[in-house]
């Protein structure tokens, strides 16, 4: 079994913090603010007012953390030979990217937060919204990929559990027995993980469709107060909720080597004795053919002598040699 290396540590240990920190940290700080309201404002609007640093710290943070997913990501998926095309590792990279932008460029106020302050629109808050888009729409692509990442490795699970009873119990590769579980297979073996994926996926975008809609009719005064940061907080917390889980998941797993099985071990152990037979068939059939080279080299050029063979049975010489050797005397008449 692969040892686990400090990358993969590490990266479990920000799967794990990522979103406890956000969770937590805009639970507690949106709470004891006055003014914020957890229903109505936005996750953003924590960084405005006279706590703003640290709502800011927190995005930058979280982004952070989940960009050291994304590389923990990545190295197992090198490790365990997977293509880098369409790779979980590039969403959770652009997730922590864009968390860490939507710090940087900070919201505009609005929805009366901070209090007493005007409702404007700068360059900056553009920036902020778009980043906000970015980061919903990279938590919506990774639920969805972690889910059938989570399910292939499932498969594989069951496949080593197969070989493993088969090893135990002699069975053959090809019964009807295995020939049934295999048809019977994914019924047995539903894609559990790839389902609940995919509805997180439509839940985080479903929720923020929600959030931008109530929030809309909120700023134009046709619903003041619309719980739009309530639906923004179910999209946020259930991706990187998500995201956490399945992370840690995918990197606690680590593949072991496929045993071999007992026709395969069998046919190993007999490969040296029959490269030994055929080494031994071709030393024979080349000392015959050297030797056969070496009467057929004989000439009256040469003056080379035939084997005593060949002079004690003139049949038996080459033909050569015939020319040379006397002719049998004629047989007497009785």
């Amino acid at each position: 079994m692969m040892p686990m290396n400090a990358l993969t540590r590490t990266a479990r240990a920000a799967a794990v913090l990522a979103p406890t920190a956000l969770i937590g940290v805009d639970l507690a700080d949106g709470a004891s603010r006055p003014g914020y309201q957890l229903t109505r404002h936005w996750i953003s609007h924590l960084s405005l007012g006279d706590r703003g640093w640290l709502g800011t710290v927190k995005l930058v943070a979280v982004g952070l953390l989940v960009v050291a997913i994304a590389i923990g990501l990545r190295g197992q998926a090198r490790a365990a030979g997977a293509t880098p095309r369409r790779a979980t590792w590039r969403s959770v990279t652009l997730a922590g990217l864009a968390l860490m932008a939507a710090a940087v460029f900070p919201i505009d106020p609005g929805l009366n937060y901070p209090p007493d302050a005007a409702a404007v629109q700068t360059w900056h808050g553009g920036l902020h919204d778009i980043a906000g888009l970015v980061v919903v729409a990279a938590l919506a692509v990774t639920a969805w990929r972690l889910g059938r990442d989570l399910d292939l490795i499932r498969a594989h699970r069951g496949q080593q559990a197969d070989i493993t009873d088969k090893r135990s119990t002699g069975e053959r590769a090809d019964t009807p027995d295995r020939l049934a579980g295999e048809q019977a297979g994914p019924a047995r073996d539903p894609a559990v993980w790839r389902h609940l994926g995919r509805g997180v996926a439509t839940l985080v975008v479903t929720a923020f469709l929600t959030c931008a809609t109530l929030v809309t009719l909120d700023h134009a005064g046709l619903t003041p107060g619309a719980p739009g940061g309530l639906f923004e907080r179910i999209a946020v917390y259930a991706g990187i909720a998500w995201l956490g889980v399945a992370a840690a998941r995918l990197l606690a797993h680590r593949r072991r080597p496929q045993p071999a099985s007992r026709h395969t071990a069998a046919s190993v152990d007999r490969q040296p004795r029959a490269n030994g037979t055929a080494d031994t068939a071709a030393r024979n059939a080349g000392g015959d053919n050297r030797a056969r080279r070496g009467q057929m080299s004989d000439s009256p050029v040469t003056g080379a002598t035939p084997p005593a063979e060949s002079r004690a049975r003139p049949g038996g010489c080459t033909w050569r040699n015939r020319e040379r050797l006397p002719a049998p005397p004629p047989a007497r008449p009785e």
